[in-house]
């Protein structure tokens, strides 16, 4: 049996056809290898690959048995979680509906929630099933038009009202993380140019990012992009892998946001106005009970009758906007203790399983865009967590699967949907697979043209 005939019989019994350049590549080489030593060793060449592909075994066999290994898969355990915690947000919702002093809100948002929630699911189970491959094969592109869309709505589209903003923001920029990770991987192996490049590609980003309302996106975006350049060192994609360089990065970009904190705490209120007053109320917020202090010591009123089992203590008449901006520790207020414990337990679980699928890649696209899907989600939920409990201030922020909104369920699903895609192909799309998508140059050619008689 020839070799081409070999790999044809052999992929003929994988069902998944994304796996078949993969499978065949890794075989092509076996054989090849295996070739050249039976011509060492005197053969000749069609004699050599004949004996090769003898001793690689029954095609069929083989076929049946890779088969079973390079499928798509589901991961199980991450999409209850998903389910469970999504379910325990509409509850809380309800509960928090209830309390609010509007027939609208009472009578026509828990329907809302659980439409807007399922379309969310539609949404990741979508992306799920596609082939995450396809933000590094347009990654440039994708990036592009984020850019040209966000510009044009932060600058002549969006009216400038906080909601429209807020919905901007920190919904619809998600999509940058992801294409930011895939042009990353475009630019790995270009040494100081690619660092150069990747640097580049960030800055229209940040730019966008301080013209978010209140500072939470421009933090959450530093932090992003810190970690993803760390992975990026580490894994020696912009040179030798350099835990040193990383090191003087982490000084650089803690050390700065310090020292502005500090200026803005010693600076008269004149200065930087609503900023210093809210880290001053965060702070001192006794000092501040009847102005930006009210809502940390409602916090803290709520948090002092938090009892072990269920309390029903009622937040909606403490807390504006509690059904969204409130969830967690309303969980604690309504439940109790036990409860709010289980469902942190439950996002603790989440997030173990997500980084857990996102390092252990080994294709490092994969590895990058999870991270960066994985992170976004982890960033928003320790925020909120921080803010729901007064441990940092006070800032508007979504709690993934939890919050109401149909905006939310949407940035939610896209992430979530990323992360259960790469686990979904782990075993059927190799990073050697990535290298081979076409790249398009765009020339043209200049002729000099005959003189008109």
């Amino acid at each position: 049996m020839q070799m081409n005939e070999y790999l044809s019989t052999l992929t003929e019994q994988i069902r998944c056809r994304k796996a078949h350049p993969m499978i065949e590549e890794e075989y092509r080489a076996h054989i090849e290898e295996q070739m050249e030593d039976y011509v060492r060793c005197g053969m000749e060449q069609k004699e050599a690959e004949e004996a090769a592909v003898a001793q690689m075994g029954d095609p069929v066999e083989a076929g049946v048995a890779l088969d079973r290994v390079h499928r798509p898969k589901l991961c199980v355990s991450v999409i209850f979680a998903i389910l469970f915690l999504t379910v325990v947000g509409i509850v809380m919702q309800a509960v928090m509906f209830a309390d609010v002093q509007n027939e609208v809100v009472q009578n026509e948002y828990l329907m809302r929630s659980i439409i807007y929630n399922l379309i969310g699911l539609g949404v990741m189970a979508l992306v799920c099933y596609m082939d995450y491959s396809f933000l590094y094969k347009h990654a440039l592109g994708l990036c592009m038009a984020w850019y040209a869309v966000i510009f044009a709505s932060v600058f002549f589209g969006v009216p400038f009202d906080y909601h429209a903003r807020f919905t901007l923001f920190y919904h619809i920029t998600v999509l940058f993380y992801p294409l930011y990770a895939a042009c990353m991987f475009r630019y790995r192996n270009q040494g100081a140019a690619g660092f150069v490049k990747s640097v580049a590609l960030a800055l229209p980003a940040a730019f966008l990012m301080l013209q978010a309302p209140g500072a939470t996106k421009i933090f959450e975006f530093y932090i992003l992009m810190l970690m993803l350049f760390t992975v990026a060192f580490l894994k020696g994609w912009f040179g030798r892998k350099g835990l040193l360089k990383t090191v003087l990065m982490w000084m650089f970009a803690i050390g700065a946001p310090v020292i502005r904190i500090l200026r803005i705490l010693n600076a008269p209120n004149s200065a930087y106005g609503y900023r210093a007053a809210r880290l001053k109320a965060f702070i001192h917020p006794e000092a501040y009970a009847e102005e930006a202090g009210y809502t940390a010591m409602q916090i803290r009123d709520i948090l002092s009758g938090i009892r072990l089992s269920g309390s029903a203590q009622m937040i909606g008449d403490k807390l504006p906007n509690a059904y969204n901006d409130f969830i967690l520790i309303g969980i604690f207020a309504y439940f109790g203790a036990i409860v709010g414990i289980l469902v942190c337990a439950a996002f603790l679980f989440f997030f173990v399983r997500v980084f857990a699928i996102s390092f252990k890649q080994k294709n490092q696209l994969a590895m990058m865009i999870g991270t960066a899907c994985a992170l976004e989600l982890f960033l928003r939920s320790v925020i909120y967590a921080l803010s729901d409990f007064g441990v940092c201030p006070l800032t508007q922020m979504c709690m993934p699967f939890m919050s109401y909104g149909l905006w939310s369920a949407l940035s939610n699903a896209v992430l979530t949907g990323l992360l259960l895609s790469i686990y979904r192909y782990e075993d059927v799309l190799s990073e050697k697979q990535m290298r081979t998508f076409p790249h398009y140059r765009l020339r043209i050619k200049l002729e000099k043209a005959d003189p008109v008689s």
